[in-house]
C-alpha cells in the first residue's frame, strides 16, 4: 500500500517515463506494431524513430524489414518532418518495399488516367474554340455531350 501512496506522489515526468518504459519494452517484440510506436510519443519523435530504425534493422527477413520500414516512414511523416524521416530511415528502405512499389504503381497508373483525361478535356476545348460541333467533338473525344456542355461554360 506505501508503494501505491508513493507513485501518487510522482512527478508528471516520471510518470510519463514509467508509462514510455511500459508502452515501449512489451512491443519491442512485436515487429508489425513498429510503425506505430512513433505516433505513441510525438513529442519525442526523433528519439523514437531512431529506436523504431534500430529495431527495423534487426529484422532478419529482407522483404518484412523493407515493408516495416515504408509502414513506418508513412506513419512517421504524419507527425515529423519529413526531411528527418528520410534522413533516418532512409530513401533506399522505401524503394525496396513490396508495398510502396505497389502503392507507387497505383499512383502513377492513377496519375496517367487523370492526364489522359484532361488532355482529352483540353483537346475538346480547343475543338469547341474552333467551332466544331459538340456531337463532332463527343464522337471525337469519347466524351459525353454533357460533359462537352459543362466544358463551354
Amino acid at each position: 500500500m506505501a508503494d501505491h501512496w508513493q507513485s501518487l506522489s510522482q512527478s508528471e515526468e516520471e510518470i510519463e517515463t514509467e508509462i514510455e518504459c511500459h508502452c515501449w519494452h512489451p512491443l519491442q517484440g512485436l515487429t508489425g506494431l513498429l510503425p506505430l510506436m512513433v505516433l505513441m510519443d510525438p513529442q519525442h519523435g526523433e528519439e523514437r524513430l531512431r529506436q523504431v530504425a534500430s529495431q527495423i534493422e534487426r529484422i532478419p527477413d529482407e522483404g518484412v524489414r523493407a515493408d516495416i520500414a515504408a509502414a513506418t516512414a508513412v506513419l512517421a511523416g504524419v507527425a515529423l518532418d519529413k526531411e528527418l524521416v528520410k534522413r533516418i530511415l532512409g530513401e533506399m528502405t522505401m524503394r525496396e518495399s513490396a508495398i510502396y512499389q505497389e502503392w507507387r504503381q497505383e499512383a502513377l497508373a492513377e496519375g496517367i488516367q487523370r492526364g489522359k483525361q484532361e488532355g482529352i478535356q483540353q483537346t475538346a476545348r480547343n475543338l469547341l474554340a474552333m467551332g466544331l460541333d459538340p456531337e463532332q467533338i463527343a464522337t471525337a473525344t469519347g466524351l459525353t455531350l454533357e460533359q462537352i456542355r459543362q466544358l463551354q461554360n
